[in-house]
């Protein structure tokens, strides 16, 4: 089944909510329309997609009763899938006001490092096929705003997951030709 984003996004928002503690609306997707809410908040970004390996695995089905495509009547008898292993980044930025102590960016985001590590957010993300394989460091990016200095930290995390496309096709149903035969002495 290709990777359903939704589903991934739902699971991932998830998993940052319940380890950070934020309520709902202080945690959000990065690069959306409106106003950051107020700090603390957790922005999330999912990153670029990468295929792993050369190439692809092709599986071929036969089923002998799928019916034939309703608009063009060919036979769907062959399915041909493509599935090949992937792998994406998700970096989740949290900014606070506070540089010291537990609800700074970095307690935060400590929080949710370390909740990947539990059985029951790693099993709510592999229902929608995803699998943490590199959880990087939380890094303390505080600094200045204005006069006053504002708590920010990021986390990197590396997810693997499987995407598949299907396709079908039949077997050649009618050939049609034609030809002439000729003696060799050129006559029909």
């Amino acid at each position: 089944m290709s990777v359903q984003w939704s589903g991934v996004e739902t699971a991932v928002r998830a998993w940052v909510k319940s380890a950070s503690g934020l309520p709902d609306a202080q945690v959000i997707f990065e690069d959306q329309r409106g106003s950051a809410p107020a700090r603390p908040y957790i922005g999330i970004r999912l990153g670029d997609v990468l295929g792993l390996g050369a190439v692809d695995e092709v599986t071929y089905e036969y089923n002998p009763s799928a019916p034939p495509d309703p608009d063009t009547g060919i036979g769907r008898e062959i399915e041909f899938t493509v599935s090949g292993q992937r792998e994406f980044g998700v970096s989740v930025q949290c900014f606070s006001d506070d540089t010291t102590g537990n609800a700074t960016a970095r307690a935060i985001l400590y929080q949710v490092q370390t909740a990947l590590g539990k059985p029951s957010i790693r099993d709510a993300l592999l229902v929608v096929g995803l699998a943490p394989f590199a959880v990087g460091a939380v890094q303390n990016l505080a600094a200045t705003l204005g006069p006053d200095w504002l708590g920010r930290a990021s986390l990197d995390v590396r997810f693997y997951v499987n995407n598949q496309a299907s396709d079908s096709t039949t077997f050649i149903e009618t050939v049609k030709g034609s030809a002439t035969y000729k003696n060799p002495d050129g006559t029909v």
